[in-house]
This record gives structure tokens, C-alpha cells and sequence, in this order.
């Protein structure tokens, strides 16, 4: 029987980014059955996970400007799937939830994934859990942190290219 090989770093990245494009074409396929967009798909998701976000934040997470995410809100209020709350601890700030009702409608369509999930979750010793979590956390701070770098340098080569504009006779 010839030697296992183990995947090479190369082959992680690609599994990984092959994992994020069939997430989202996941999304995508939720979306059309429940007559949503992938990216109210993607607020739904992203509020049950980190609820009580503000819309400034939400639109961070989700990479939308703010307008885009007051326009998406509105439509998931307006179905019953988001509420608005005042932060109690500061009466300026505005936080949103994902509903009772959104939880009943949409979670029955990722029932079958969830079940998967569990098989195969199933198959795993506590300690290769343990291991891919951590992996995976880890992977999501490395993406949060180079998007922060890439998007800062964005905004400094935008500077520069204003302060060479005004500054050109």
C-alpha cells in the first residue's frame, strides 16, 4: 500500500477558497428559494452568529457601504427577520438582532447541511475538532487582518493620489 501524502500548503489554500466559493454559492441557492439576495442571506447569517451589531459594523463585515446595508435592513424588517434595538448601555446607538420568525423560516433550509456537518463531525476524535476549529479561527484572523492592511493601503494610495492631484499645477 503506497505512503499517504499530506496535502501541501498550496492544496489547503485551494481547499479553502474552493470551500468559500461553494459557501456562497450555498448562500446564493438559500437566497433564490427564500426570494432573498445571497448578501440579506449573508446579514442573516453573520447577526445569528454576532448579534446586536450596529449597521456600521454589519456593513464592515459584509464589505457594503452603509446606504447598502440600511436598504437591506429595511427589507428583512419590513419581512420580519430583522429588528432595531437602542443599545441600552448608549441610547445613541441602534443594534440589530435576526428575528424569531427569520430563525423559523430560514433555518429549516440549512437543516441538511447542519446534518452533514454533525456526520462528519461525527467521524472526528474531540482532539481533531479541537485542532480544526482552532485552524479554522485562526484562518478567519488571518483574513480579517490582511483585509484591514489591504483596505488601509487602499485608503493611503487613495490619499496620496488626492494630495497629488490638488498639489499638480
Amino acid at each position: 500500500m503506497p505512503a499517504r501524502q499530506e496535502p501541501t500548503v498550496t492544496e489547503l489554500g485551494g481547499l479553502l477558497w474552493r470551500y468559500a466559493q461553494e459557501a456562497h454559492r450555498l448562500q446564493a441557492a438559500v437566497g433564490e428559494r427564500l426570494d432573498l439576495h445571497v448578501t440579506d442571506i449573508a446579514c442573516l447569517a453573520t447577526l445569528r452568529t454576532d448579534p446586536g451589531l450596529t449597521a456600521g459594523e454589519l456593513a464592515e463585515r459584509l464589505a457594503i457601504t452603509s446606504g447598502a446595508v440600511t436598504r437591506m435592513t429595511d427589507r428583512l424588517a419590513e419581512r420580519g427577520y430583522v429588528r432595531r434595538t437602542v443599545d441600552p448601555a448608549d441610547r445613541r446607538r441602534v443594534l440589530l438582532e435576526v428575528t424569531g420568525t427569520a430563525v423559523s423560516e430560514v433555518g429549516p433550509v440549512y437543516q441538511s447541511v447542519l446534518a452533514g456537518l454533525a456526520d462528519s463531525a461525527a467521524g472526528c476524535t474531540e482532539e481533531q475538532l479541537r485542532f480544526l476549529a482552532a485552524f479554522l479561527r485562526d484562518r478567519i484572523t488571518a483574513c480579517v487582518e490582511e483585509t484591514r492592511r489591504l483596505r488601509h493601503r487602499a485608503e493611503a494610495d487613495a490619499q496620496r493620489s488626492r494630495v497629488i492631484a490638488t498639489s499638480t499645477p
